[in-house]
């Protein structure tokens, strides 16, 4: 019955949306903000940065300090990742995780972090 009202939809180009209204009870949309197109934009200029960043690390500390360096690194931005994953599924908020600093923190560092983005 559902693949029947599916190629009705189709063939009267009705837009099929992935989360009808009744069981998206957040409002969640699908298109970009001008802040969302900034962060893309920033992951692909820190892509090609970091190559920048690896060199001037293996330059100044040789290769064994620069892997003792990223190891380190990588282990804290590893249990930072955990943390705010186990935040955000135990506390669900409408928005960034700028909302749980606010939650757990302080408003007025919620606000410090939205305004430096």
């Amino acid at each position: 019955m559902a693949s029947n009202a599916v190629s009705k939809a189709v063939s009267s180009n009705i837009p099929i949306t992935a989360y009808p209204q009744e069981t998206n009870p957040l409002n969640l949309t699908t298109h970009h903000h001008p802040g969302h197109l900034t962060m893309i934009s920033f992951g692909g200029v820190v892509g090609a940065s970091i190559w920048y960043g690896v060199g001037f690390a293996v330059a100044y500390s040789g290769p064994i300090g620069a892997l003792i360096c990223f190891f380190i690194i990588g282990v804290d931005v590893y249990f930072v990742m955990q943390c705010l994953g186990e935040m955000s599924t135990l506390f669900p908020v409408q928005g960034a995780f700028i909302e749980l600093a606010g939650r757990f923190v302080d408003e007025s560092l919620s606000f410090s972090l939205g305004w430096s983005m």
